[in-house]
């Protein structure tokens, strides 16, 4: 009977292995500006902090300041100014940064870039987007009312959803058990 209720644990555990959302969150993943114009975007860091490094990849198009932030505890803005028009990305790469994991140890994170396209448009040429949130990491953007969502939201209902399924799979043995043990 151990082996059933193991082998059923294991059908309903293994398929629902949980991924953890990306600590880092950049606010936006794209902007529109018209030439002059500048924007903002945020950068932080959840349960942790660190260092940025912040860069145009085309500094006639667009710039970004300041070129480094340390990001701890609140989101670093970055201003982005348009200079005329045309595409470019700002590259955003993570630079010793740390998290704090649930076990209260800390974990170094691998340097890793981030970019955001940002679309120059003439002055006098609609801008379709007005400097609205066009996006970012979708599992941490800022709400409709302007709160930012925790990342860790889903993963936390997936993982309780998973326990007390299993729970409930291991008590209905348990109780057809008793019952088969009292016939």
């Amino acid at each position: 009977m151990k082996k059933v209720i193991i082998s059923i644990l294991a059908i309903i555990l293994l398929p629902s292995i949980v991924y953890a959302a990306d600590p880092i969150v950049i606010s936006k993943s794209e902007m529109t500006l018209t030439e002059g114009e500048t924007g903002e975007f945020t950068i932080s860091v959840t349960n942790g902090a660190g260092r940025f490094g912040i860069r145009s990849n085309d500094t006639s198009v667009v710039t970004a300041t300041p070129t480094k932030v340390w990001e701890d505890e609140e989101s670093a803005k970055v201003t982005v100014t348009a200079i005329k028009k045309g595409e470019a990305l700002i590259v955003v790469t993570s630079d010793d940064v740390s998290i704090k994991k649930a076990d209260n140890s800390v974990e170094e994170l691998p340097v890793k870039e981030y970019t955001i396209k940002i679309n120059v448009v003439e002055k006098g040429e609609e801008n379709p987007a007005e400097n609205e949130n066009q996006g970012g990491n979708p599992a941490t953007n800022e709400n409709e009312s302007g709160e930012r969502e925790n990342p860790n939201t889903g993963a936390f209902l997936n993982t309780s959803l998973i326990l007390i399924s299993a729970l409930s799979v291991a008590g209905i043995f348990i109780y057809i058990n008793k019952k088969r043990s009292m016939i």
